[in-house]
């Protein structure tokens, strides 16, 4: 049965990694961006029933971790009992955090029990692949006039084509390549072939012209240099005030100044981003929406 589960785990994994960075489809197949939510629904029903019959002393081992759950099920609970916007809103913004968990919690836990690097080199090559499709992209786009309109959505940043490959978003092609970048660091497997790799990783995201993954790589650098220069406990304790002083400090950001005029100059101002910045900020200057939130399924 172990066996059995081990390797049905592991093959939808594999798959909705190739399926999500497969969103392009979607422009040919609307209905195939289902295709991961189902899977992502299956993996975590997996992870319900080993959990549960297999690995009995999951939660019994860690306390923390049920406190936690208890806590995030009760601040929602809160924050719907004084903030409820519809329910049909409020039940399709809980599956999406649902699936963020799904894919922080669920896959790093079956990754780390079943995974060997053969599995997750079958990953790691096809996020490769993704990324060198991406530089055939922006040559062609960019130096060559191709107009593949037709087939993608042409996103442009002044002037410079943002490749996004098969994903269909350059967001998520940036994500794509700061993964493969971490994962060539964390193997600590230096040879001239993960340099090259590492290389077309990088060339990658700057092609993708996003700055959130850029954003996350600087940290990334910085978390693993001081790693490298203190201990290991200071380096997860710098880690752990990144994760949590960094969305403070955006929102003091978007609180304090005005980045309207930011995007102005970068043509985004009728962008969705900037939209949601621009009602979210008059939102966060409300002290009673900053303390207690909108409710999920609103604005949060």
């Amino acid at each position: 049965m172990n066996v059995s589960l081990k390797s049905l785990s592991i093959y939808t994994v594999i798959l909705i990694t190739i399926l999500s960075s497969l969103q392009l489809i979607t422009i040919l197949i609307p209905n195939f961006r289902f295709i991961d939510d189902i899977l992502l629904l299956i993996l975590f029903l997996l992870f319900l029933f080993d959990t549960i019959f297999l690995e009995k002393n999951y939660y019994k081992s860690s306390p923390r971790k049920f406190i936690l759950f208890l806590i995030f099920i009760s601040l929602m609970i809160f924050s719907l009992s004084i903030n409820f916007f519809s329910l049909e809103s409020f039940l399709y913004k809980l599956l999406y955090y649902i699936k963020i968990f799904i894919v922080f919690r669920v896959i790093s836990y079956f990754s780390s029990k079943y995974f060997t690097y053969k599995e997750k080199d079958y990953i790691y090559y096809f996020l490769l692949l993704i990324c060198v499709i991406s530089l055939l992209e922006f040559y062609f786009i960019q130096y060559l006039g191709n107009n593949l309109g037709e087939f993608i959505f042409l996103k442009y940043r002044d002037g410079i084509y943002r490749a996004a490959s098969l994903t269909g978003h350059p967001i998520s092609l940036g994500m794509v390549a700061f993964i493969g970048i971490v994962y060539n660091v964390e193997r600590n497997n230096l040879n001239k072939y993960t340099i090259i790799n590492s290389l077309v990783f990088f060339i990658s995201l700057l092609c993708s012209g996003t700055r959130i993954p850029l954003l996350l790589l600087f940290f990334y650098i910085l978390y693993k240099i001081f790693l490298y220069e203190f201990s290991y406990r200071q380096a997860i304790a710098l880690r752990n005030l990144l994760f949590i002083y960094t969305p403070i400090l955006l929102l003091l950001i978007l609180v304090l100044f005005n980045p309207q005029k930011y995007f102005e100059d970068k043509n985004e101002i009728l962008t969705t981003r900037m939209v949601s910045i621009k009602h979210g900020i008059e939102l966060f200057q409300d002290s009673y929406i900053l303390f207690l939130g909108t409710g999920i399924g609103s604005y949060g």
